[in-house]
């Protein structure tokens, strides 16, 4: 039987950061926790990867689940030369300053570990404590285990043409097995 996703759509926000628009959920009170999934620039993951952990972390944070620049709903980069981690990076870094939050908890998924790593190591006033989930970007390779293997032949069986439910789940299913 499926879980159901328990995303709460009402909680959904939007917020312009130098002229680019990023959507972010928002629930709960206390310290700040700010959420980032995997991916890059162009790929689907956002936000949503999260949903059903959103309503506990709430219980005892103030979570800010947020769309990576150039993912999920939040838009692209404004010009063709800032396709680039750097623009990524500072761009994360005014998308907090712009929320006004400091000291706060942030988590990063797999490419999102990445993110908020580099981020901390940037701005160590700004961050509290750091969390990586599920990353292998951080790590040195294996050559008995190449981390790009398993994932490029996740994306051998995706259809041809625009995402659909059961193209997007073929990724989530491989990287959850």
């Amino acid at each position: 039987m499926p879980i159901a996703d328990s995303l709460d759509r009402s909680k959904l926000r939007f917020v312009d950061v130098d002229g680019v628009s990023v959507r972010y959920y928002e629930d709960g009170q206390g310290e700040p926790l700010l959420l980032f999934s995997g991916g890059e620039i162009g790929t689907l993951d956002g936000l949503d990867r999260w949903s059903l952990n959103l309503p506990g972390l709430a219980e005892r944070f103030h979570v800010f689940c947020i769309d990576k620049l150039g993912q999920g709903h939040t838009g692209n980069p404004p010009r063709l030369e800032d396709y680039t981690f750097e623009y990524q990076l500072r761009h994360t870094h005014r998308l907090i300053e712009t929320l006004g939050l400091s000291q706060v908890n942030i988590a990063g998924q797999s490419r999102g570990a990445l993110l908020v790593t580099r981020l901390t190591l940037d701005h160590p006033g700004l961050v509290k404590n750091l969390i990586i989930v599920d990353s292998a970007t951080l790590s040195p390779e294996n050559p008995m285990f190449p981390s790009l293997r398993w994932y490029e032949n996740i994306f051998l069986g995706v259809p041809q043409g625009p995402p659909s439910r059961e193209s997007v789940r073929l990724e989530m299913d491989g990287q959850a097995f």
